[in-house]
């Protein structure tokens, strides 16, 4: 293709949720969670797995209860976009934490890119949702292993494919207690600046 990175991204977005989609999920989330006139609420979205038989997936997906520490964080209501064998893992977590499980009710792309449109951020492993909120220049946070694929590149938090994402990597093998306490520090910086 004789791409290098200066040329990089070619044209952004290059896909968009379809209007009455969007226009269904956006009640859905605002009756879930009405924004407060004068508080600094956020509305993020989280995917914590990928498909089990990717052959990557058992670096690249992070157990539900290793996030525990974002969902703690204050002014935050998390909307789980999980699909799979996962996507109910999250709806214990309502008892303690304001996150809210919409995988059952996720039927296509077609909604998630809706429901994406909806939210202020996307944390996810390197799932297709990343590549999704990517393609579509939407704020996402993308969790990567030390052992990840050649598109992430390597030393970067940004990506070269996607301006709207960012990266945050494991230094070490496994270890993603380290990414979550950056990804917690960063989140309080992002909660704290003017909506």
């Amino acid at each position: 293709m004789n791409l290098d990175l200066s040329m990089l991204p070619i044209a952004m977005p290059y896909i968009a949720a379809e209007p009455d989609r969007l226009e269904v999920w956006r009640a859905c989330i605002d009756s879930i969670s009405p924004r407060p006139k004068r508080q600094r609420s956020r509305r993020i979205g989280v995917v914590w797995a990928g498909g089990p038989y990717h052959p990557l997936d058992r670096f690249r997906s992070i157990r539900l209860g290793a996030l525990k520490p974002l969902f703690a964080l204050p002014n935050i209501t998390w909307f789980s976009l999980q699909k799979g064998d996962s996507e109910r893992e999250s709806e214990p977590l309502a008892d303690e934490f304001d996150v809210h499980t919409l995988g059952p009710a996720i039927q296509d792309f077609t909604d998630t890119l809706a429901i994406l449109e909806t939210l202020d951020l996307l944390i996810t492993v390197d799932t297709s949702v990343a590549h999704l909120a990517g393609a579509a220049s939407l704020p996402v946070w993308t969790l990567l292993p030390a052992y990840t694929q050649w598109r992430w590149l390597s030393d970067r938090t940004d990506s070269p494919w996607y301006p709207s994402m960012r990266l945050f990597r494991q230094r070490e093998l496994g270890q993603w207690e380290p990414v979550i306490e950056e990804v917690c520090d960063a989140l309080r910086a992002w909660c704290a600046a003017p909506v």
